[in-house]
């Protein structure tokens, strides 16, 4: 079987879906005026907050990207071949969301209370919980250890791309090995690295407040906003290409023969013979080998159930131990319309995905593949919205909504242009489909 027959995609088709760069200009264009009016209106405090809501979501796609080539190195399957070359454009946009972490970085005393504590008299600084903190949670510490984590993420981008490179020119079981290795450790220390960073930047917001799962979550939900994004990506790209149906699925895509419908349990092979179909298979083709596009369905579906699983798990377990200093987070979010978001995310970020992706036929439509993984993409600014916004903003009003989405607009908008550009570069070759005598992907 040939690299290329299990790739859906014309090798003519575009790499990005049509007039992206163009929404993306629109998106930077109304989010810069959005975020001038939020800041105008709300002052510096709300501005800061909302940049730093858009920042985690963008940054959840960029790093989920990175994490994605590293599963994929890992697990290989069919499923990465449709997304590797779209997460990593996305993954390269790494120094910019280092540069755009500078805001954030150099105004922590308007974002977190930690670092307004900080900078209160002596005599003032009676909290016994941010004394005991202190020596972690301030500013120089708080930016030195940002460096740090940016510093690790580039090392390790480097370092699996220099093992991919030396895999792709040598072809052996011993640098497909190493490559598959490399990226298990890089799995392991950005979740590691993440998780810390995923404390300093978010739940540090609350500094009174701890939970040993929070980091788990925030890993958890980057890889979702990854999958989603680059599902959506190369399903709008089907779609643009007349794929966006589920009557193309009717071809064996995975062999290049076609089913006969005539004789549901026989099909004709290249010489004209007909063969009795296996098990494992149907007239959809080999059902025990999923479409890229279900794969990725699956994989939708799986993030979903994982994410929802342990932040459920997390409030469950506050709920019963109901201790003030736990539920006081959870508190914040029930009250003064941050419930309705809260509701949302149990509907909209995880019902509503579920329910569809359950369906075998909505997996295998690229259409409808590609409709949920916009939604979910759109539901994990609401979730960052949710994690942020709160601990400085007790009530949701208009205009702590149009901050966020003005700010994510801006940063989104100055991202998705230059993801576009980079898309329309030559891809890199080890993302390109291929034989590899030490192994395939």
């Amino acid at each position: 079987m040939g690299s290329h027959a299990h790739d859906v995609l014309p090798a003519d088709a575009p790499r990005t879906p049509p007039g992206l760069r163009k929404g993306a200009l629109v998106a930077l264009a109304v989010g810069a005026v959005g975020s001038v009016v939020a800041f105008a209106a709300g002052g510096h405090k709300l501005f800061i907050s909302a940049y730093l809501a858009g920042y985690l979501f963008v940054l959840g796609v960029v790093l989920g990207s990175q994490a994605l080539i590293y599963l994929h190195n890992l697990t290989g399957g069919q499923w990465g071949r449709q997304v590797r070359v779209s997460a990593r454009a996305a993954a390269s946009l790494l120094p910019l969301m280092a540069l755009l972490f500078v805001p954030i970085a150099l105004d922590t005393v308007n974002i977190y209370e930690w670092a307004h504590y900080e900078h209160e008299p002596a005599s003032h600084q009676t909290d016994k919980i941010l004394n005991f903190k202190k020596p972690y949670l301030n500013t120089h510490w708080f930016q030195l250890r940002a460096v740090g984590y940016f510093a690790l993420w580039f090392l390790l981008a480097a370092y699996v791309r220099f093992l991919e490179g030396r895999n792709a020119k040598q072809r052996t079981f011993d640098s497909a090995r190493r490559v598959r290795v490399g990226s298990a450790q890089a799995i392991g220390l950005y979740g590691v690295s993440m998780t810390f960073a995923s404390i300093d930047w978010a739940m540090s917001l609350d500094p009174h407040w701890y939970s040993a799962a929070y980091g788990v979550i925030f890993v958890i939900g980057q890889a979702l906003s990854a999958i989603a994004f680059n599902t959506s990506i190369v399903s709008h790209v089907m779609m643009a290409v007349g794929l966006g149906g589920g009557d193309n699925l009717k071809m064996g895509e995975f062999d290049g023969e076609m089913v006969a419908p005539e004789h549901p349990h026989h099909e004709p092979n290249p010489h004209g013979h007909v063969r009795h179909l296996g098990p494992g298979e149907s007239e959809l083709g080999h059902s025990h080998h999923a479409t890229p596009i279900q794969d990725l369905g699956n994989l939708m579906l799986a993030f979903t159930m994982l994410w929802t699983y342990t932040a459920f798990s997390q409030f469950l377990i506050i709920w019963y131990g109901d201790l003030p200093e736990e539920t006081v987070w959870y508190l914040k979010r029930s009250d003064h319309g941050w419930l309705i978001v809260g509701l949302m995310l149990v509907l909209l970020q995880y019902a509503a995905p579920f329910v569809s992706l359950m369906v075998r036929r909505n997996k295998r439509t690229p259409s409808i593949v590609g409709r949920i993984a916009l939604g979910v993409v759109a539901m994990r600014l609401v979730d960052m919205t949710w994690q942020v916004m709160p601990a400085n903003f007790s009530e949701l009003t208009f205009g702590v909504a149009g901050a966020v989405v003005s700010t994510a607009l801006l940063l989104g908008g100055v991202a998705l242009y230059l993801f576009d550009l980079k898309m329309q570069r030559p891809a890199y070759e080890y993302d390109l489909p291929r034989e590899s005598a030490g192994g395939s992907h």
